[in-house]
C-alpha cells in the first residue's frame, strides 16, 4: 500500500497495538506503542518509553512502524515529525515515507519454555508496599513481544494488571534484564498464569531471542 492508502486503511483502526523499530543510533531497539490518532499524512502513536521515561526521539529519525489490524501485521518505513507531550497520552507523530506491506507474524510466535525467571516490582502498590525483593516463577512461553509464566498464588496473586517489573533470566548463556508490564493474569486455586509485555528489547538481546525461537520451532517439528 502507498502511504496515502495505508493512512486511509488505518483510519478505522484507532486503538490498535503497534511497534516502533529503530534500527540505528543510541536507542535502537523495539518499542511497544498504540495507534492513537491520524492527521493528514501523519500517524499519532503513543510515545515510546524506556525504563518508565519518554524515549528521546529526534525529528527526522527514520524507523519502522508496525500496526496490528484485521488479524494481520502491517509495516511501513516512517520518519519522526514531532512529539506532542501536552496530550493526556503523550504522542509521537510519524509520517509513512514508503509502501506499507503485510508481514508474517513470525517475530511474535510464542514457543514453549521451562526457563526460571526472577521478578522485581517497579510499581508502588496503593498501600505503599510492593514486591521489593526478587520473586521466582517458571516461564511457560516466550516471544519477541513478551513472556508468559506460571507463579505461585502467594506471589502472582499480589500483582495487578499494568504493574511494571524487571524480569531477569538467562537464555543460551546470555543474561537478560528487561522491563515489562503485566498484561494478562489468570488465577486458579494453586497458581497464577501471568503474561508480560516487554517495554523495550535491545537489538543484541533480540538477536539472541530470535535464534532461540527459531531453534525451538525446529526442535518442535
Amino acid at each position: 500500500m502507498l502511504p496515502e492508502e495505508f493512512l486511509h486503511f488505518l483510519e478505522s483502526k484507532i486503538g490498535s497495538k503497534g511497534t516502533l523499530i529503530i534500527d540505528t543510533g543510541l536507542y535502537k531497539g523495539t518499542y511497544s506503542t498504540r495507534l492513537e490518532d491520524i492527521r493528514t499524512g501523519f500517524l499519532g502513536v503513543s510515545h515510546p518509553t524506556l525504563r518508565g521515561a519518554l524515549l528521546p526521539v529526534m525529528r527526522n529519525v527514520e524507523l519502522k512502524v508496525r500496526i496490528e489490524a484485521d488479524g494481520g501485521m502491517y509495516q511501513a518505513p516512517a520518519a519522526v515529525i514531532r512529539n506532542s507531550l501536552s496530550e493526556s497520552v503523550p504522542l509521537l507523530w510519524v509520517a509513512p515515507v514508503g509502501e506499507a506491506e503485510k508481514i508474517q507474524r513470525r517475530s511474535f510466535v510464542r514457543v514453549p519454555s521451562t526457563l526460571r525467571v526472577s521478578l522485581f516490582g517497579l510499581s508502588e502498590a496503593p498501600d505503599g508496599f510492593g514486591l521489593r525483593e526478587w520473586g521466582q516463577a517458571t516461564v511457560k512461553d516466550i516471544s519477541l513481544g513478551g513472556i508468559g509464566m506460571a507463579a505461585p498464588v502467594a506471589l502472582g496473586g499480589r500483582f495487578d494488571l499494568k504493574e511494571r517489573f524487571f524480569l531477569r533470566f538467562a537464555l543460551s548463556g546470555v543474561p537478560f534484564l528487561l522491563a515489562a508490564a503485566l498484561v494478562r493474569k489468570n488465577q486458579t486455586e494453586d497458581r497464577c498464569d501471568l503474561g508480560f509485555a516487554f517495554e523495550q528489547l535491545p537489538v543484541i538481546l533480540e538477536k539472541t531471542l530470535v535464534t532461540f525461537i527459531r531453534q525451538s520451532e525446529l526442535a518442535g517439528r
